[in-house]
């Protein structure tokens, strides 16, 4: 027990930024494998965790040779599709992200959340690069989507590390202050001036599922 404290309070805390970091990561690999099919890389990733089934689904549907049978079934597909990509964006770029700074701020110090939010950062850059590249090869005529993804991804980084340390910062104020109405303010504040990049996420998103997969 006194060696596993030793590791926790060392001067680098590996283990705290471990801990931390597998905490961060778990919502997204539950959804990844909760109903795992085959679908592109870029559905196993957020924001797009929770499109795996549905996707896999579609094509499914898609290269069935019963058309007129499955025509109500792709149909309902795609409105799940939809709600689905909504559902993923809000839960992985603005709740879950709140979420674990709230946590955060409850039990590390701004010392360890530093490179913990760095190791999140690097992770996400080679996902999100691999998961262009990929995308950029099986479509290299297909300038506008490639585009697109790029810009997702760009976007999401932004926001959902932002509201890590939003909420971080707010859960740490409230330890100070306990002022909670104050922390409610603050929150409503910096929720306002960030959510208008999720209307833009949601279309980006849409658009893309749309003019990749979902060709009538």
């Amino acid at each position: 027990m006194n060696y596993l404290k030793l590791f926790w309070e060392a001067e680098i805390q590996i283990i705290p930024i471990l801990v931390m970091f597998t905490i961060y990561i778990f919502p997204n690999k539950f959804m990844k494998h909760k109903d795992l099919h085959y679908a592109p890389i870029y559905f196993y990733l957020p924001p797009f965790s929770n499109l795996n089934n549905l996707i896999a689904r579609y094509d499914e549907i898609e290269h069935s040779n019963d058309y007129s049978k499955d025509e109500n079934a792709k149909d309902k597909v795609i409105k799940k599709i939809k709600k689905a990509s909504k559902f993923s964006l809000l839960f992985e770029g603005f709740f879950w992200p709140i979420v674990f700074g709230f946590i955060s701020g409850l039990i590390i110090s701004n010392k360890i959340l530093t490179p913990l939010i760095l190791i999140i950062l690097l992770l996400r850059l080679y996902q999100f690069a691999k998961s262009t590249f990929d995308f950029r090869k099986e479509n290299y005529d297909d300038n506008k989507s490639w585009l697109k993804l790029m810009f997702i991804y760009i976007i999401f980084t932004y926001v959902s590390l932002n509201f890590i340390y939003i909420g971080y910062d707010c859960m740490k104020n409230f330890l100070l202050t306990k002022d909670f109405c104050f922390i409610i303010s603050t929150i409503n504040h910096n929720i306002i001036i960030n959510l208008f990049f999720l209307p833009i996420l949601s279309f980006l998103m849409w658009d893309f599922i749309k003019s990749t997969l979902i060709r009538k």
